[in-house]
């Protein structure tokens, strides 16, 4: 049989981060090890540990199903309910590598409510608001509140403990319902491969499986979809690592996650933003060669005998439609709407009465560009474009004391 030295292991440390209910048994149903949460649970005192037996703590027809489960397939997880001091679910798994069980007891929430700890704390706040920080220590050394418990209830972190043969949730911190909205019962028996994005799978897979096998010091950290509750995909930053017993054989997988949703739109949104003004600018320097094309053309007719230049007018003038930029703003419009979807509507709502090159221009400003990059992209002078500023300020009826930049961004 091999040993689990619970007070060097990194298991016992897992143990203690844990809230909920967690048992460790050897093979012939003794309890080798509980957490603080479930000796209050059985109502138990450390020093009756090492004395217990599966069959004392629940009835017998829980045994004999843990017989069962044992007899046939360990494999897969055994499941089942129990109710002392509050209903809960239990799961049982085999840690791998070893002869030992362990066994998590959860309870079944409909919705979040604040957890015990956090309540707590918030109570004794309330009767004295002036705490330094040696008072607030003693405080929660005086009161029994546990520290890690309180952490993990407000976290923005996702905290799971994972079978290592096939990564199945065992744990999720209380915080999962907060920033997933899922509960622990949601995830019982599930894997993450049931949550991530299919075009992720494989790079889940193998940090997975990299976590199995043991990793290097410094786990990876990954950039993921996620499907939350909701039923969206959402972006998650996270790693895994595994946890050992003491012969270095991974026994536990650790996973820590957490939601990057705004950084990862506010960063598409700024390479999509940078896309458009190299687009503009590179549409800004074509326009100025269609411009130059068509004076010399046009420079070329004059010097015509009048009844040739007549004769060549219709040439010309298709010349100039080929040489037209609409399709250049088409391009830009949308990769604009891409950013601002409802940009235009909003603003056409309340000023139904802006032209085309006014929207174009309220754009730029929406995008951030500086007066002479628009200046560059128009092809018009500085003090043209000061023209163009105070005639669209009277049409969004805007004094000369409110800022045209700051009024767009509203929209």
């Amino acid at each position: 049989m091999k040993e689990i030295v619970f007070g060097e292991s990194a298991l016992a440390y897992v143990f203690e981060k844990v809230n909920e209910v967690m048992l460790l048994l050897s093979e012939n149903q003794k309890i080798i090890h509980l957490n603080q949460a479930a000796l209050q649970y059985f109502d138990l005192d450390k020093s009756q540990l090492g004395q217990l037996f599966l069959s004392e703590l629940f009835p017998q027809n829980t045994v004999e199903s843990w017989e069962n489960w044992q007899a046939k397939d360990v494999r897969s997880p055994l499941t089942f309910a129990f109710e002392k001091h509050m209903p809960l679910t239990f799961e049982a798994s085999r840690l791998p590598h070893s002869s030992f069980y362990i066994l998590i007891g959860k309870k079944e929430e409909a919705a979040f409510i604040p957890e015990e700890e956090t309540e707590k704390l918030l109570k004794l706040l309330e009767q004295d608001l002036n705490l330094d920080g040696q008072h607030l220590d003693r405080l929660l050394a005086g009161q029994k509140i546990n520290k890690l418990k309180l952490i993990s209830e407000n976290t923005l972190d996702v905290v799971c403990l994972h079978h290592p043969a096939d990564a199945r949730y065992l744990y999720a911190s209380p915080s999962t319902e907060k920033i997933m909205g899922y509960t622990s019962r949601d995830l019982m028996g599930k894997v993450p491969y049931d949550f991530i994005h299919p075009d992720h799978l494989v790079k889940l897979s193998k940090n997975l499986t990299d976590s199995k096998e043991g990793l290097p010091t410094f786990p990876e950290k990954l950039e993921l979809l996620f499907r939350v509750k909701n039923n969206t995909y959402q972006w998650f930053e996270g790693y895994s690592k595994p946890i050992y017993n003491k012969k270095e054989e991974v026994i536990l997988i650790l996973s820590c996650t957490r939601n990057i949703q705004d950084r990862k739109i506010a960063e598409m949104e700024k390479k999509e933003r940078e896309l458009i003004q190299q687009h503009l600018l590179s549409s800004s320097i074509l326009l100025e060669k269609k411009k130059t094309i068509m004076e010399k053309l046009e420079s070329k007719v004059l010097e015509l005998e009048p009844q040739i230049r007549k004769e060549i007018r219709s040439v010309l003038t298709y010349i100039r439609e080929v040489l037209k930029f609409d399709d250049d703003w088409e391009d830009f419009m949308i990769h604009f709407k891409n950013i601002h979807p409802d940009f235009y509507e909003n603003i056409l709502t309340q000023y139904p009465h802006l032209s085309k090159n006014d929207l174009q221009h309220l754009a730029f400003l929406k995008l951030g560009l500086t007066s002479a990059e628009i200046a560059k992209i128009t092809v018009i002078k500085k003090a043209s474009l000061r023209v163009v500023r105070n005639r669209l300020k009277k049409k969004l009826a805007l004094n000369e004391s409110q800022d045209l930049l700051k009024f767009i961004q509203e929209f």
